[in-house]
């Protein structure tokens, strides 16, 4: 490992080691968002499942929250996953939120490294690919996401798990990582790109039957009014608190411009679907030649995904660590530098913070989706030239990688 490396290392462990340290000391007063998985899932744990249907219902969740005033634990905010978000968070329902909040970070911070490493293809501490992966873990959006307890920390090891299932073809893997990003779908939106041009692919196939096997099996345990339910709360809580100052998407720009109501939502979707447009055009135009060019495209897809979510907090930024680690993949085997990502991480970081200050918060314009456009554009660039049909010369490709996608 170069010096650079092992300073980036270092500074990493330093950063990791100082947001534990912050989380620890806020321990005890809990935080919402992870308040409300854990009271959420505890509720059900004690009344039995076949509450679920009432889990969308303000009654269930004031229910829920008995209690907590004395516990030390800040208030819940609703609580608006799909159901499975609940199983995820059970094991920890037996302990009180604080000590519950630290063992659900530990082992979310533990699973983001790992994903990190595993993404970037990292082969031990001396590899300069696993100090480029750990930067990238330990970037701004990780403190806020500890902090909340989210879920996004254990969404890059299901993505990793989806993407080492599909190379060796273990449906097993990629249903049970398509499983747990489920429980924020709409950060993934853009990877059905991809999805749609590899659709004769089994792993394609096995990730769509575990989307409708959910998406039926949730519609079936909470029934029509649990469904409208769940879709009413989300719909309130959107528009209520979160797209007017703490969003950072197409449709909470779009929002701030034009001041919310039906039009905002239809031109936030039509702005959102011809990036979809877009990226599936691109994609047929460049499709991918090789491994290294299939990492890059799904970095793309990555970014993209995030820009046209229909919220995006600070703490969602966590996944932009898959993209990180592709690329550092991708560029690790055409024997190019890893600078790039790193200066790409500060950038974000740098969104994160300026998109949160309370000095600039209220700015009609965030940071982060024009990074995120950069970024996927930046991603499509790095392909390089198609081979020309015609005779011409084109400069040839990336040599020694691997042919054939994921």
């Amino acid at each position: 490992m170069t010096r650079p490396s092992r300073i980036l290392l270092a500074v990493s462990a330093a950063l990791l080691c100082a947001y534990a340290g912050l989380v620890l000391a806020g321990a005890g007063a809990g935080s919402h968002d992870f308040t409300a998985f854990w009271s959420v899932s505890r509720a059900l744990r004690h009344t039995g499942w076949s509450a679920l249907p009432h889990l969308y219902q303000p009654g269930f969740q004031r229910r829920a929250e008995f209690g907590l005033a004395g516990s030390g634990a800040l208030p819940p905010i609703p609580f608006v996953n799909p159901p499975i978000g609940t199983l995820l968070v059970l094991p920890v329902t037996w302990l009180a939120s604080g000590p519950a909040l630290l063992v659900w970070d530990s082992c979310g911070i533990a699973a983001l490294l790992a994903a990190a490493c595993w993404l970037a293809g990292a082969d031990g501490l001396r590899d300069p690919r696993t100090a480029a992966a750990c930067f990238a873990a330990a970037g701004v959006p990780t403190l806020s996401a500890l902090g909340e307890g989210q879920y996004d920390l254990f969404l890059p090891l299901a993505v990793a798990v989806v993407a080492a299932g599909v190379a060796r073809q273990r449906w097993l893997r990629v249903a049970v990582g398509t499983a747990v990003c489920s429980v924020k779908p709409e950060l993934f939106l853009a990877f059905a790109v991809p999805a749609a041009h590899r659709w004769r692919r089994p792993a394609v196939r096995v990730a769509a039957a575990t989307l409708a096997v959910l998406a039926a099996g949730t519609a079936a345990v909470l029934g029509p009014a649990g469904v409208a339910a769940l879709v009413r709360l989300n719909g309130a809580t959107l528009g209520r608190h979160f797209l007017p100052t703490h969003d950072s998407t197409v449709l909470a720009e779009v929002w701030n411009l034009l001041g919310g109501g039906s039009l905002t939502v239809v031109v936030a979707a039509a702005l959102s679907l011809a990036g979809l447009a877009l990226l599936a055009w691109a994609w047929g135009r460049r499709p991918p030649r090789d491994q290294a060019e299939w990492w890059l495209a799904l970095s793309g897809a990555a970014c993209a995904s995030l820009l046209l979510a229909p919220h995006l907090f600070a703490h969602d930024l966590v996944l932009l660590v898959v993209p990180a680690g592709w690329v550092v993949r991708a560029r690790s085997a055409r024997g190019q530098g890893l600078l790039p990502v790193v200066a790409w991480t500060c950038l974000f970081d740098g969104a994160a913070v300026w998109d949160t200050n309370g000095a600039t918060a209220n700015l009609p314009v965030k940071a982060a989706p024009i990074l995120l456009i950069l970024a996927t554009w930046a991603c499509w660039r790095a392909l390089g030239p198609r081979p020309a049909e015609d005779g011409r010369t084109a400069r040839p490709g990336p040599i020694g990688v691997p042919q054939g996608g994921v």
